[in-house]
Formats: C-alpha cells, structure tokens, sequence
C-alpha cells in the first residue's frame, strides 16, 4: 500500500458518519441499545417476530422434525451428528435446537393442541 492509497483511506474513514458523532451522542445510541435489549429481555420485537414465522421463510425441518430431534437425542447414544445426518442439516443447527435457541415458540401451533396429539400418537395402541 503506497502512501496515497493511506492516505484516501483515512479520509474515508474521517468522512464516514460515526466519526463526526460526539462522545455524547455515542453513549446515547448505546444507552438507547440497551433500554431495549432490557425492555425486550432477549425476545425479538413484535414486527421480528412475523417476519421471522415459518409462514415468510423456507425452513429445512418442520415443527415435528424439530420435535423429533429434541425426542431422540441423548448424549453419547443419539449424538447431534448422528441427528444432523439424519436429518440432512449441520450440527450447529440440532445443538441451537436442542439449547432451544432456535425453534423456542411456534405461533401457529398452542399448548393444548400438542398436547392433544401428544397423547393421541402415545395412546393409540391402548
């Protein structure tokens, strides 16, 4: 890198909009930030929470694929390769949904209607 090449650098980064923001308004923007993972307590806000519904994206697994995995997995016996082979997906997906990071709430679906098929699969024979 030859000095010109420095030099234009530095005036792009001098000229990019966080640099002309005063120590003030910086913490602000980042109080700011915080009141709202606080008041948000690490759910995704209202508006997130549509766009991310099964309904508006393309997921690999479906709810009872899911549901599946968190049934089978066992450590050292039913491990999260063995699940992510099955299942045609990576490792870091079984291990956020088994942690429940991914996959916590469906909408679509409540409690009693689990239930219910629930104990339907599990009393059939009976």
């Amino acid at each position: 890198m030859n000095i010109e090449e420095i030099k234009n650098e530095l005036e792009r980064i001098r000229s990019a909009p966080f640099a002309s923001k005063s120590d003030a308004q910086l913490w602000a923007y980042d109080t700011l930030s915080k009141s709202y993972k606080e008041k948000l307590r690490g759910s995704q806000p209202e508006p997130l929470r549509r766009f991310n519904s099964t309904k508006n994206r393309t997921c690999k697994l479906t709810l009872e694929q899911v549901n599946e995995i968190r049934e089978k997995y066992s450590p050292f016996l039913y491990g999260k390769l063995k699940l992510a082979r099955e299942f045609g997906v990576s490792k870091a997906v079984i291990n956020r949904i088994i942690k429940r990071e991914s996959w916590k709430v469906n909408p679509e679906l409540n409690t009693e209607s689990l239930l219910n098929n629930y104990y339907q699969k599990n009393h059939e024979n009976y």
